[in-house]
């Protein structure tokens, strides 16, 4: 879209269907990069919850550990999460335009079909540690404009695989359509 950027140390593009249309070689000049928000919000004290398999649900409040059984479609009113983990086939709808999430997981949606994350227009997504995002997901399909501003990790931290990534996108027929701002951070698609 206009206006859109990368800027890295590194960029490498592996695939067929990557398109870097004017990749600038020299530093980067001319660009003000926005304000970098960062979760500072605390899980301590906060219960989990459960949403059940194929319900139709709105969830309250703030929670530690958050998972959407298989099928469910559940709005979140809340702003502060410590894991949320999205089963197959499940569509979760975030209300507010500030969400604090230390780990976001969506796993591999349906065999047809997608398993949908909606956000509030304008929100941001405040993500504390990474996000996993599997195959056969779509992430913001109204098209809002919706930021993550993912923190720097910490010296040391390591995700599943243990390579200190903090946003994957990975499988087929995966559609992410936001901003992605992680100063320090790594994409890997």
């Amino acid at each position: 879209s206009p206006g859109s950027f990368v800027k890295a140390r590194k960029i490498e593009s592996k695939g067929s269907n990557i398109l870097i249309t004017t990749p600038i070689l020299s530093a980067a000049t001319g660009i003000t990069l926005p304000t970098m928000y960062y979760n500072t919000a605390s899980t301590s004290g906060l219960s989990n919850k459960e949403v059940a398999k194929n319900s139709i649900t709105t969830v309250s409040g703030n929670y530690k550990n958050l998972t959407l059984k298989k099928g469910s479609r559940t709005t979140l009113t809340g702003t502060v999460y410590g894991t949320i983990k999205v089963e197959q086939g499940a569509q979760v709808t975030f209300t507010q335009t500030t969400i604090n999430i230390g780990k976001l997981h969506v796993v591999k949606g349906p065999r047809v079909g997608y398993s949908y994350v909606h956000f509030a227009d304008g929100a941001k997504v405040l993500i504390g540690e990474s996000v996993n995002i599997g195959s056969q997901v779509y992430i913001n399909p109204d098209n809002n404009n919706v930021t993550f501003y993912v923190s720097n990790k910490k010296k040391g931290d390591h995700d599943e695989e243990g390579d200190g990534k903090s946003f994957k996108i990975h499988g087929g027929d995966t559609r992410v359509t936001a901003n992605i701002y992680m100063p320090g951070g790594k994409l890997k698609v």
